[in-house]
């Protein structure tokens, strides 16, 4: 799976988890979902862990289109997530399975 994912050419700044640095930039990771929850915002927060790591992703419920892939994301699924954040936290602009293609 990560393989796939690692071929689509819209994954710009792909880095493992760990490689994330202590600065707000635009990354790509790919990972399996640890674990998700709903904030009292109706966001959801994605844990996504790699070989490396984990880390949190936050997906907007403002943001129709992801929300509606995260809502829909299985625990164990393996998932692509373009966005901006640092090792903390990645807000997700955009959340990619292998699969799907446009």
């Amino acid at each position: 799976m990560k393989r796939i994912l690692q071929e689509r050419s819209e994954l710009e700044n792909l880095i493992s988890i760990n490689k994330i640095n202590g600065q707000r930039e635009s990354v790509s990771i790919i990972g399996l979902v640890y674990s998700k929850r709903i904030t009292k915002n109706k966001n959801i927060l994605l844990e996504l862990e790699d070989l490396t790591g984990r880390i949190t992703v936050l997906v907007n419920s403002n943001k129709q289109e992801v929300y509606g892939k995260a809502k829909e994301t299985l625990l164990d699924d393996t998932v692509a997530i373009k966005g901006v954040g640092n090792r903390e936290i990645i807000f997700a602009n955009e959340l990619i399975y292998p699969d799907s293609r446009l």
